[in-house]
């Protein structure tokens, strides 16, 4: 191979022979690209102390993000690494560090410092695997920072050096607290002002070295015990570990032993560490649980006065602690805080409310004209002329009279089921308060799930409150809403549940015949509001009740909630035809020669026939005639192949 490139020195070796190195060997008679900078300053007193110019050569990559970082800070802006390019043996050959601001933020409406801003350097490998600057680009589209409490904010300048983080490390042993740390890392820079980080830096940089400091005490601990129990073999101590087997507490039972006359306690700070750790929404800063914990904590003298307290915090607290981070998921961030966004709110998941909340922002951007008071409106982008010549800016959206039916061209409900930013700017601009119902898609709502049967849509939780319902009838639907929770405990319970219910519908048939004009169908009837449907008023009616039950069992009685999509990424082949299938072929059989069947159950077989089959039992709820992928998908009332 080396023969090979000593024929071809014009090849450049760095591109097909080889792994390149990840940096260029330093020659200690070189001078380094900061040097040469500086030394240009001092003579020249013009422009930047550091000058990143084409052509500037580095060791490493490192070597020219810190040299383009030191000229970052001097004229005030952050840096980072951005796209690279690898070359045919896999390795870096290109790479460019770009300002902090560069390319644009990931959505609108965001709190992003990214604007699109250009400068950058570009970094190409050299042929000795050292790196040179080919491009620069300093023009900056955004205010730069202009003093050094400013630049730290900036995430390339809030790094801290290895001797800092040394002496952190020395100061956080020796428990100084954070702000004393601080104090005494600004003492080194002249004050504080100067630190070259901010404190929340330093703060994160303490959370690492705690964690890492943890990590080894458990270590060193367990080291201490396991040599202890080597040099005496009387010697022992019980350790409790979580369900990811970190350890909880370490007892050591010649405590008790040795100091008799000693009261153990446990440490507050670890009582409120867990107390947080645990305690979840109870603990945020609106909650009220947390000050009157510390109150407890802190103020309490005696024990009874102790756990008189708790036991009221208990009671008081105990719902928020059942609930648990239902709670949390509930909460919602309001963008406006119109009408129309609050009952959005209440009714919508989080997913959708969020692009709720992105139609609502979108329709701030449009001006509203009236061409006819409470009918016809027309809608103009702000920004209209400097959008693209395709895309449409004007948009007309026409209303009905009863305030119901907003019409926009865009046709976005159409296609999404969610109301858009066009008719949502007319609806907020005719002051609704909610959206109306045909724009509100059940499957987008907090209640998707919750699907009755038709003659039981009235009990779904989305239909509002059941105005019509009677005492009688709400006994008797709680009554057997009890006697269907005690019938799902086990099979047995079932069948005998079962029985009994068709003995009371044997015995309770003839006496619905007279009725008395207070029922809840006929109550409905003389308001106006139709009957379910026909299956709701022939059960009622006591007329073909297992005719009924039959058919909403073998078809669809209680309609499902949707099934999820197939695990994958979905398909993008198209459905085929179906002389596109491939046909399969006829079978005949080999006895009567006949087509359909084959041998084993042919009718000319002449031998006996085969047992009927055993009847299977599902593994899910243990009843016989189904399976468990069956399970729940038929009402299965009152057939008798289950009794």
């Amino acid at each position: 191979m080396d023969e090979l490139a000593a024929q071809q020195p014009d090849v450049p070796l760095w591109v097909r022979i080889g792994k390149a190195p990840a940096k260029r060997e330093g020659n200690p008679n070189s001078k380094t690209a900061l040097e040469i900078s500086m030394r240009a300053y001092i003579s020249k007193r013009e422009g930047n102390g550091v000058n990143p110019a084409v052509g500037t050569e580095f060791d490493s990559l490192d070597e020219a993000y810190q040299f383009y970082n030191l000229y970052s800070w001097e004229v005030g802006f952050g840096i980072r690494f951005a796209k690279s390019r690898l070359s045919v043996n896999r390795r870096k050959c290109m790479q460019e560090i770009v300002c902090g601001c560069a390319s644009k933020p990931l959505r609108e409406n965001t709190r992003s410092t990214r604007c699109g801003c250009t400068a950058r350097i570009r970094l190409l490998r050299s042929s000795d695997n050292g790196w040179y600057i080919s491009e620069h680009w300093d023009a900056h589209n955004h205010n730069l920072s202009a003093t050094c409490g400013d630049k730290m904010h900036w995430q390339s300048h809030r790094h801290i050096d290895r001797y800092t983080k040394y002496l952190v490390k020395q100061l956080r042993e020796n428990n100084i607290s954070l702000g004393k740390v601080f104090s005494i890392v600004g003492s080194f820079f002249g004050s504080v002002d100067n630190v070259p980080f901010t404190k929340r830096s330093l703060k994160t940089l303490c959370c690492k070295l705690n964690k890492e400091q943890s990590d080894s005490d458990a270590r060193k601990t367990m080291d201490i015990l396991g040599e202890m129990k080597v040099n005496d073999p009387e010697f022992n101590y019980t350790m409790q570990v979580d369900e990811e087997s970190r350890i909880k507490s370490i007892m050591w039972l010649a405590i008790e032993e040795v100091m008799r006359g000693t009261t153990h306690r446990w440490c507050k700070w670890h009582v409120l560490k867990k107390a947080k750790e645990s305690m979840g929404l109870l603990w945020s800063k609106k909650s009220d649980f947390k000050c009157e914990f510390h109150k407890m904590v802190h103020h309490m003298v005696s024990e009874k006065e102790f756990e008189d307290r708790w036991d009221a915090m208990l009671e008081r607290y105990s719902q928020m602690l059942l609930m648990g981070c239902n709670i949390m998921q509930s909460g919602v961030y309001l963008k406006v805080n119109l009408p129309i966004e609050r009952h959005a709110s209440k009714i919508y998941t989080r997913a959708m409310f969020e692009q709720f909340g992105e139609s609502l922002y979108k329709a701030g951007a449009y001006e509203i004209d009236v061409v006819e008071p409470m009918k016809l409106y027309h809608l103009t982008h702000v920004d209209a002329l400097a959008r693209e010549k395709w895309s449409k800016v004007q948009f007309k959206v026409e209303v009905s009279d009863d305030k119901l039916t907003f019409a926009c061209e865009c046709g976005h409900f159409k296609h999404f089921g969610m109301v858009c930013c066009h008719a949502l700017k007319v609806m907020i601009e005719l002051k609704l308060a909610t959206i109306p119902d045909k724009y509100i898609m059940k499957r987008w709502t907090k209640d998707a799930r919750d699907i009755l049967p038709e003659h039981l849509a009235r009990y779904e939780r989305d239909k509002g409150p059941r105005g019509y319902e009677t005492y009688r009838h709400n006994a008797m639907y709680i009554k057997a809403f009890k006697c269907v929770r005690l019938g799902d405990n086990n099979v047995k319970f079932y069948y005998v549940f079962m029985a009994m219910m068709k003995e009371v519908y044997t015995t309770l048939l003839p006496l619905s015949q007279g009725k008395d004009g207070m029922g809840l169908e006929e109550r409905e009837a003389a308001q106006g509001r139709p009957a379910a449907n026909g299956t709701y008023a022939s059960i009622a009616d006591g007329t073909n009740f297992m005719g009924q039950c039959e058919t909403m069992s073998n078809c669809s009685g209680i309609a499902l909630a949707p099934s999820k999509r197939p695990a994958g990424r979905p398909t993008t082949s198209r459905e085929k035809a179906s002389y596109e299938h491939k046909q399969k072929r006829s079978r005949f059989c080999k006895i009567c020669r006949g087509e359909g069947h084959k041998s084993t159950t042919c009718p000319d077989r002449g031998d006996l026939p085969k047992p009927p089959r055993k009847m299977p039992r599902c593994s899910k709820c243990g009843v016989l005639g189904h399976l468990k992928n069956l399970c729940g998908k038929t009402t299965d009332p009152f057939e008798p192949n289950f009794l």
